[in-house]
């Protein structure tokens, strides 16, 4: 296991478990992992999840018993792993670090494929980026493409409570404060100004992300830095989109699915992209 092995595994049911790996980014960060291996000595075929949720909330069996080595891995800055969190900025460089560490694994085949919803979503978009050949397959349910356009701003409209709630109350701190909620009074908090300082009426204190999201109100430098649709070209990897009529995106579910057969270097791989929308809300598809 290399890096941040310090315990015997764990044998559940059909699997060992590997809980506190901790992975080293390119300037020096470790991130915090978890590993559930099939029975065997492999090597596996691997299914990535990089969540800023708490990894400890994904289930291994399901995938061991198919064969499935399960890698989940909370972000930079969030629960476990080390540095200092802020949204997106990141997971471009650390998924391309996941991914290479994931290749000198024993245990890894080689072949790695990711799923998530929301930003865990967003996780695989950036990490696609990157080109690793590692990366057979995402599967990015739930999110959009370009994140001024629907998303935190909609065509210029500010999603105040989106990403008050969000950048507030749940990825605020290294751990989720959204157990919080039923004790403001939302109504009159929402209602009230000036917006910018919203994060500290919401006794959050002062939260730099809230702070940039507010006060960007057009797609400036700061928006353009966070390129995922525009950047498609640089994928070779077949990517099945998810989004649900009910949810905040399932208009960019299409427009990402275009910008992926109109960008892609190869006829092949414009084939093999897929898009899915069903009667679901956000995150919610079963």
């Amino acid at each position: 296991m290399r890096e941040g092995r310090t315990e015997r595994p764990e044998n559940l049911r059909t699997m060992k478990v590997y809980r506190n790996i901790k992975v080293r980014m390119r300037d020096g960060v470790r991130l915090a992992t978890t590993v559930c291996l099939p029975e065997g000595d492999g090597p596996f075929p691997v299914v990535l999840v990089r969540t800023a949720y708490n990894r400890v909330g994904i289930p291994g069996p399901a995938y061991a018993e198919r064969g499935l080595a399960l890698v989940v891995q909370d972000v930079r800055g969030r629960y476990d792993s080390e540095g200092a969190y802020y949204p997106f900025v990141n997971e471009e460089g650390d998924g391309a670090d996941t991914l290479r560490w994931l290749r000198d694994q024993p245990w890894c085949n080689g072949k790695v494929g990711m799923f998530g919803d929301s930003y865990l979503a967003a996780t695989q978009f950036y990490a696609a980026l990157a080109g690793d050949e590692t990366l057979c397959a995402i599967n990015p349910r739930f999110m959009a493409g370009d994140c001024f356009k629907r998303a935190y701003y909609c065509d210029g409209a500010f999603s105040l409570a989106l990403v008050w709630s969000w950048l507030c109350l749940e990825v605020g701190s290294r751990t989720s404060k959204a157990a919080y909620t039923p004790r403001l009074d939302l109504e009159h908090l929402l209602r009230s100004l000036p917006l910018v300082s919203m994060d500290e009426r919401s006794g959050m204190g002062r939260v730099p992300a809230y702070r940039d999201y507010a006060t960007h109100y057009a797609r400036d430098a700061f928006w353009q830095g966070m390129p995922v649709r525009e950047n498609m070209d640089r994928y070779n990897v077949p990517t099945l989109l998810t989004g649900g009529w009910y949810d905040y995106y399932p208009n960019e579910a299409f427009r990402n699915y275009e910008a992926l057969v109109r960008q892609a270097p190869t006829p092949e791989l414009a084939r093999s992209h897929r898009v899915l929308i069903g009667p679901w809300t956000h995150g919610v598809n079963a």
